[in-house]
């Protein structure tokens, strides 16, 4: 049904969202001063 596709849509946005944030604060934190030094 249009309810359980925009429910599984959902779920796979926060998921993504979850795991792009993740990887942002992960560079950040771990590859700051470097890409810092780059620029």
């Amino acid at each position: 049904s249009a309810a359980e596709y925009r429910a599984l849509l959902t779920e796979l946005f926060e998921k993504l969202t979850d795991q792009l944030s993740f990887a942002a604060s992960w560079i950040d934190n771990h590859l700051g001063n470097y890409l810092q030094k780059l620029r």
